[in-house]
């Protein structure tokens, strides 16, 4: 009986940590093409970063990636300027503690926001990803 609680307890916050890292999503996201211009990409295999860069992604795939001028551009792409900005694979922590509170039940936060364990775990999870890192051990 207790393990059918926890599951049905647990429902709920998978629905709820979707929810909060969800981004605002395009209506036809595999026929879409957008293109990333003027950011450094390191795309951890070459040697060096490669200045003022284009990448081409079409839908949730990236096409082509090269410095401005060998990549040819699509003419109905989407444009971003990332002029200043730097892009690279998505990191892995290996050394996380998403979740870890003390007690039992309910949590203050520092700023006077009371929290549940699964509720700080959700937020942790999402200020993780939000930061760069796409998977957590």
């Amino acid at each position: 009986m207790k393990l059918r609680s926890f599951r049905l307890a647990l429902l709920p916050a998978i629905f709820l940590f979707l929810a909060a890292c969800q981004t605002t999503q395009q209506p036809d996201p595999a026929s879409r093409i957008t293109v990333i211009e003027g950011a450094t990409v390191i795309d951890g295999v070459s040697d060096a970063p490669i200045e003022d860069a284009i990448l081409v992604i079409e839908g949730d795939t990236i096409r082509n990636v090269g410095r401005r001028g060998t990549i040819e551009v699509p003419e109905n792409a989407a444009r971003i300027n990332a002029t200043g900005k730097t892009i690279m694979p998505g990191l892995f922590n290996l050394h996380g503690h998403i979740g870890m509170a003390s007690g039992v039940g309910k949590i203050t936060t520092p700023n006077g926001f009371c929290a549940t364990p699964i509720s700080i775990f959700i937020m942790a999870s999402c200020t993780r990803f939000r930061s760069g890192s796409t998977t957590t051990r």
